[in-house]
C-alpha cells in the first residue's frame, strides 16, 4: 500500500510576527498532524489536523496566545501526514 504523498509545505508569513498559516498538499486522504519544536527538540506545540482528503489545505501554524509566549528564536515546524513527514525552519520575531 503506498503512502500518502505530502507536498509543498509552505509557512507565511516567515519570519512569524504574531500568526502564520501552513500551506500543504496531499495525494491521497490521511491523518494530520502539525507540531512545533523549538532549536533542542522539544516539542512546544501539536495539533491533531484530523483526517484530510486529497488535495491543498491550509492551517493556522499555532494559536497566537502560545506564539505570543514563546520567545524570539528559530523553531521547526513540522507536519506528519501518515508516515510521511516534511518540516521547515520558521522565525519567531517580535
Amino acid at each position: 500500500m503506498d503512502a500518502p504523498l505530502l507536498k509543498n509545505l509552505q509557512i507565511y508569513p516567515n519570519p512569524v510576527t504574531s500568526s502564520s498559516v501552513v500551506s500543504f498538499e496531499l495525494d491521497k486522504a490521511t491523518s494530520v498532524e502539525l507540531s512545533l519544536t523549538d532549536v533542542k527538540g522539544r516539542r512546544v506545540f501539536r495539533q491533531d489536523l484530523g483526517f484530510m482528503g486529497n488535495g491543498k489545505h491550509t492551517a493556522q501554524l499555532c494559536p497566537v496566545q502560545i506564539l505570543s509566549a514563546l520567545p524570539n528564536g528559530i523553531y521547526c515546524c513540522r507536519l506528519k501526514a501518515g508516515d510521511k513527514t516534511l518540516s521547515r525552519r520558521i522565525s519567531l520575531l517580535r
